[in-house]
């Protein structure tokens, strides 16, 4: 509404329109404002602190694990055949599959980093807004950043603190969000163990 103002007070041509020099200076005013404003927005946006972190921990398997995985699966699948569940059998397999392929690769680093707004993790933005409380967990090494969000589907974020100072992520966390014990999920504790 303002630059509308503006324009409407500028100079105008014998047929009443507004003269090309105005309209280019309006475009450049508008331009400079833009600038100004997306300066202001990066600058917000400057990390407070930034960490690397692997995906997951990796644990190097040994062929016994292997053999392991593979005998309960086999027997689990020809359990499913013989009581005719075909479909969950073939389910199983799927997820085996998968789980083999996921455990057997070295874990991607993802940048994370705390912001005015929130905290990023590989270029995903979780709002402060979105994100009820955190914990970090001392007692295993490395140490992990538990987030617990206000999301039903996806209630908890774990990041491993590798190389950063955990001390200095809950100081910066706490002007932000509450501090509250939280624990893994007994599922993602349960396949870290048997090395997934």
């Amino acid at each position: 509404m303002r630059i509308y103002r503006i324009v409407h007070a500028g100079p105008k041509t014998h047929d009443g329109g507004l003269s090309a020099g105005f309209i280019n200076m309006s475009y450049q005013r508008l331009f400079i404002y833009t600038f100004i404003i997306s300066d202001v927005i990066i600058k917000t946006m400057q990390p407070l602190i930034s960490w690397d972190s692997p995906e997951h921990i990796h644990i190097e398997k040994s062929n016994d694990w292997y053999w392991a995985v593979g005998i309960v699966s086999i027997t689990a699948v020809a359990l499913c055949f013989i009581f005719g569940n075909i479909i969950f059998g073939v389910f199983i397999i799927v997820g085996i599959f998968a789980l083999l392929v996921h455990s057997s690769r070295k874990p991607n680093t993802v940048h994370c980093e705390i912001n005015d707004r929130g905290i990023t993790i590989d270029s995903r933005l979780y709002s402060f807004l979105s994100l009820e409380s955190f914990w970090i967990d001392s007692e295993r090494e490395p140490k992990r950043l538990i987030i617990k969000s206000l999301k039903t589907f996806m209630p908890y974020l774990i990041v491993h603190l590798v190389d950063i100072d955990s001390e200095e992520i809950r100081t910066v966390l706490l002007d932000y969000i509450a501090e509250t014990e939280h624990h893994e999920p007994l599922s993602q504790q349960i396949f870290e163990r048997l090395g997934f």
